[in-house]
């Protein structure tokens, strides 16, 4: 079973969207206004909640979160305004937007990933070791406390300076293509923030995705 988040409103307690992207709600909680997160809402009770993630999501605010039992009721008539109803809209519809945004630059990112465990952290260590060599004119105290730039050399059989230089460089070359994703994370994601109509939201996807 997939756990499901809510955004609900923080007085009325009504929900304002619903996704199983836990990140993409966390997101559009932090730019909306008394709203409150909450996580893996179908857990324990798959059996009384399951069936709003499957719902219109015109039909979130007619449910209320009730936090004791861990279940929905009928949101009252008196608190199912029109207000309420539009604020959900946009939340569904910043939800749907990070959502795909995310995705996309995941998958871009994918281009400096290996899939290997802790890879991540041995570049990194790789990358310091060369820096810190380099730095050092080639200290050959330091030779020894840098194992991953001397298997990279003996491996390949190259000099330590060369495969210092290499390191570095796409070191250097993976940095810079983070670096234009980043940009694009914040560009986008600034605009979703401070997004005030689903429309809005409409042209912000269709920029993001020409530059994606």
């Amino acid at each position: 079973m997939r756990p499901y988040s809510l955004l609900v409103d923080s007085t009325t307690l009504a929900v304002l969207t619903a996704s199983y992207h836990a990140p993409a709600v966390v997101f559009v909680s932090e730019c909306t206004m008394d709203s409150a997160y909450v996580s893996a809402a179908n857990v324990p009770n798959a059996d009384k909640t399951l069936f709003l993630i499957k719902a219109d999501p015109e039909e979130y605010p007619r449910w209320t979160w009730n936090y004791k039992e861990r279940a929905f009721v009928e949101t009252s008539a008196e608190t199912l305004t029109d207000d309420l109803r539009a604020l959900s809209r946009l939340a569904v519809a910043k939800t749907k937007t990070v959502s795909y945004m995310i995705y996309r630059i995941n998958y871009r990112r994918h281009k400096v990933r290996t899939g290997l465990d802790f890879q991540e952290t041995i570049y990194l260590a790789k990358q310091t070791q060369a820096q810190r060599l380099k730095d050092s004119g080639y200290d050959e105290r330091l030779i020894v406390e840098s194992p991953y730039v001397v298997q990279y050399a003996d491996s390949i059989g190259i000099p330590l300076e060369q495969a210092v230089s290499e390191i570095l460089l796409q070191a250097k070359l993976d940095h810079e293509f983070l670096a234009k994703t980043e940009q694009i994370r914040m560009q986008y994601f600034t605009e979703v923030k401070r997004a005030k109509t689903p429309q809005e939201l409409e042209s912000i996807l269709t920029a993001f995705k020409r530059a994606a």
